[in-house]
């Protein structure tokens, strides 16, 4: 929700009377002060969207026509669609992505002298390659061997309910999915105060608490997909959970517990002699004594800690507060050994062996899963120091930054994006954040106090960020930073030091490799969340190899560049800004995109002043 003042609205209108003089400006006035009033209602009260109608189908060929209807965009207009339309309804698609339905004014009927009498309000139809830009989004279509395929993804119309937070009001709106109704999506809270029946599927997006007072039990899904319960609850007749339950205290089985779905579950019982029956695997909490050997078909899940032993020989394998594994005793390895997403063949492997025993002539060398990745440490630290920064913005909240060594490097992002050889010599080494910039840093630059979450910061234009009149973020961030950057300051990434630290030294389609199926690991994007609300915390899946987290997926970031040919970007790495184009660039993707708009090389571009929930940035600064 837009500040009132960005609307100006007339505080006065024509008053009309016997004997007055009339002039243009008056009934310009006049339409002024209840077109911009009732631009302001929609845009405060009602959620961009379909309101009726406009539905997307196939025509004969390449073409696609949207029947009569209504939406309201993000602006506050209203947009009608009829009969009297017929010309402005078919849209030639070509290529794969979203019919976008667009607001416009068209002069008409013109009279002696030149002028048009009157203003009609239209609309334009489009195909975008993201969910980028202004304008309501009505379907997906693709394009394959000529044929179009036309895909329900539309975005309907609701109510936003003004409270204290602004923009970050509750909203109520109807949603689909696969083209058929699913319910009412609201994003907030809802308070019943007496009952509430429901009959089909509920989808809790955060928690539900069940009771009054002091007598409820809460239900909340962990961001491990755990499904916690804060109270007991009684339970007559079957419990169905689809994915796991975690139970912190005491359960009382009367007669028997599975656990799992279909044939892939685990039934315990007491028998009438007392023993615990298993029918299947278990997940044990404590210590378990095998007097002769274990098998284990499947994962094993490790909470704490697992000791290996024999006789007097033993391994014990943990992790450490930090996520790594360490190994307490020697482990010998056959084959190949994968950590996080490195694979190392058997024969690294022995050459790391060799170096290690090499060092070491004097012990017996026990090469264990810690010592090769101590190694690998040590290696990447020789020829990658580390010079990481944190800034401290007040009241605990840091803003962290990493080092990333660019100068006199060539990164040939021609060939990069599949076009001539181009290549970038940076002329300095810069920082840039761990991070997107998130709610509760954003809030504490801007308002100065604590508030928000560690989600990236989001509906902020390109010019809120970079050119406001003295108020723009970077301009408020390096004034409370004055002292702690010293010849430092903060800016926008330039396109070329986006992608280059994004690579992160690789030249695959993501930082990972090539496979789709891993992006999940390191991205939120639509596949990866099949009913999004919004964006995510940030730090939740793997950084890349330059510990940078969400630097695809998540939230579209800025750069500081105008949009134009990727041959056209400055050779010594800054940012382009003598471009024809005013729209700037967009990279990384976002928790709304497909996988497609992940890869390192996608570029998209936007209006300096559009402002989105998808969009957001994260800062860098030169050494």
């Amino acid at each position: 929700m837009s500040d009132i003042s960005d609307w100006q609205l007339n505080k006065k209108r024509p008053r009309y009377f016997a004997g007055r003089y009339l002039l243009a400006e008056d009934f310009t006035n006049q339409h002024d002060y209840l077109s911009n009033r009732q631009r302001y209602l929609h845009h405060s009260l009602y959620v961009s969207g379909v309101i009726e109608g406009l539905e997307v189908t196939q025509e004969n060929g390449n073409k696609v026509e949207i029947s009569n209807g209504s939406a309201v965009d993000n602006e506050g207009h209203l947009i009608v669609v009829d009969d009297s339309d017929d010309a402005l309804k078919t849209l030639e698609v070509t290529t794969n992505g979203f019919v976008y339905i667009s607001w416009k004014e068209e002069e008409e009927d013109e009279q002696e002298g030149g002028e048009k009498r009157n203003i009609k309000p239209s609309f334009h139809l489009e195909v975008r390659d993201s969910k980028a830009g202004s304008g309501v989004k009505l379907a997906q279509v693709t394009v394959e061997q000529g044929s179009i395929e036309v895909i329900c993804d539309r975005v309907y119309s609701g109510i936003c309910l003004p409270n204290s937070n602004g923009n970050n009001g509750y909203t109520i709106r109807s949603w689909q999915k696969d083209g058929a109704s699913q319910g009412v999506a609201i994003e907030g809270s809802l308070k019943i105060s007496e009952s509430l029946l429901v009959e089909g599927k509920v989808d809790i997006q955060d928690s539900l608490t069940l009771g009054k007072e002091d007598q409820s039990c809460t239900l909340q899904l962990g961001q491990d997909g755990t499904l916690n319960v804060t109270k007991g609850v009684a339970i007559e007749g079957s419990l169905k959970i689809s994915e796991s339950l975690l139970v912190e205290g005491k359960v009382d089985i009367q007669d028997s517990l599975t656990l799992g779905k279909e044939d892939q579950s685990c039934t315990l019982q007491l028998g009438q002699d007392g023993t615990l029956n298993v029918t299947k695997g278990v997940a044990i909490e404590g210590s378990l004594k095998i007097s002769e050997s274990l098998l284990v078909e499947g994962k094993v899940d490790i909470q704490d800690s697992l000791t290996l032993s024999k006789d007097e020989q033993s391994c014990t394998l943990q992790f450490g507060q930090d996520g790594t594994l360490g190994v307490t005793k020697g482990v010998a390895i056959e084959g190949d050994l994968k950590i996080n997403t490195l694979l190392m063949k058997t024969q690294t492997i022995n050459n790391i062996k060799q170096e290690i025993s090499e060092a070491q002539p004097s012990e017996t060398a026990v090469v264990t899963e810690k010592a090769i990745v101590d190694y690998i440490e040590k290696v990447l630290a020789d020829h990658h120091p580390t010079k990481d920064l944190e800034f401290d913005l007040g009241d605990g909240i840091k803003l962290e930054m990493i080092y990333i060594q660019a100068e006199g490097i060539p990164f040939d992002i021609g060939k990069l994006h599949e076009s001539d050889s181009h290549i970038i010599t940076f002329k300095k080494d810069f920082y840039i954040g761990k991070f997107p910039v998130t709610e509760e840093q954003y809030n504490k630059v801007k308002q100065g106090k604590t508030g928000g979450e560690r989600k990236p910061k989001v509906n902020v234009s390109w010019n809120d960020i970079c050119d406001n009149g003295g108020a723009s973020f970077l301009e408020q961030l390096n004034d409370l930073l004055v002292v702690q950057l010293g010849s430092l300051k903060f800016r926008l990434p330039s396109e070329s030091e986006w992608e280059y630290a994004c690579r992160a030294g690789t030249d695959t389609i993501y930082f990972f490799g090539d496979d789709d199926e891993e992006l999940k690991n390191y991205a939120w994007y639509i596949e990866s969340d099949p009913q999004p609300k919004s964006a995510k915390e940030v730090g939740k899946l793997l950084p890349n190899n330059w510990n940078l987290y969400d630097i695809l997926g998540n939230v579209w970031e800025c750069c500081e560049d105008k949009y134009d040919d990727i041959t056209q970007i400055p050779t010594d790495g800054t940012a382009n800004n003598d471009a024809t184009s005013d729209n700037r660039l967009l990279r990384g993707g976002s928790w709304l995109g497909a996988a497609f708009y992940c890869r390192c090389a996608y570029r998209a571009n936007d209006n300096p002043d559009r402002r989105d929930y998808h969009l957001g940035f994260r800062v860098v600064c030169s050494v």
